[in-house]
């Protein structure tokens, strides 16, 4: 979509399924080549490893892992949510 808004999104938001999806490789290579400004990887079986969230700052041109849920540039906050929506118990 960068060609449609000329610019890079703000935040990219992969949702891990399987190992196959090279988020923590590859595609985060790609979205700092992008410059996007936060990457998130939300695993939540685990296939990557224990985190379930990851947040990525993109700091001059390098993504840095960060322990901040609360996405400064943007003005958006990140947290795993634990209840019910839709009748299902979920996280």
């Amino acid at each position: 979509m960068v060609w449609r808004f000329g610019k890079p999104p703000e935040v990219v938001m992969e949702i891990v399924s399987n190992k196959e999806g090279d988020e923590l490789t590859k595609k985060l290579t790609i979205y700092e080549h992008m410059r996007a400004s936060y990457y998130i990887v939300y695993d939540p079986t685990q296939q990557l490893g224990e985190q379930i969230l990851r947040v990525y700052e993109l700091r001059g041109s390098r993504y840095f892992e960060t322990s901040e849920n609360w996405l400064e540039q943007v003005g958006l906050g990140v947290n795993l949510w634990q209840g019910e929506f839709e009748g299902r118990h979920d996280v």
